[in-house]
């Protein structure tokens, strides 16, 4: 028995309609009809020619990532917290090194 093939792209094709025809205000709604545009364009694709299976996770993954960042709000940090952050990083990096270069370790 054949597998049916594309059946899922008219139920996303309603379910962007109905996100963007509902009432509301905000990311949320832009936020997931692409995801469920991006989805169902995913799952149509594999449809159609099959993708293997880590295109399809990293795809997935990065349709994901970009979901969140229209929902998760951007962090602001002061500069002087960047500066800070960035010596504790390169401190801590080269630490080890220099216990390794003078046998100290």
């Amino acid at each position: 028995m054949p597998t049916p093939r594309g059946g899922g792209a008219p139920i996303a094709v309603g379910l962007v309609a109905a996100v963007l025809i509902a009432p509301g205000t905000g990311n949320a709604r832009p936020a997931l009809a692409a995801a469920i545009g991006f989805s169902g364009l995913l799952g149509l694709l594999d449809d159609l020619g099959g993708l293997p299976a880590l295109s399809r996770l990293v795809l997935q993954a990065a349709g994901a990532a970009a979901v969140a960042a229209m929902l998760v709000p951007p962090v602001r940090l002061p500069a002087f917290d960047l500066a800070d952050a960035a010596v504790a990083l390169w401190l801590a990096g080269r630490s080890p090194a220099l216990f390794l270069a003078t046998g100290e370790a």
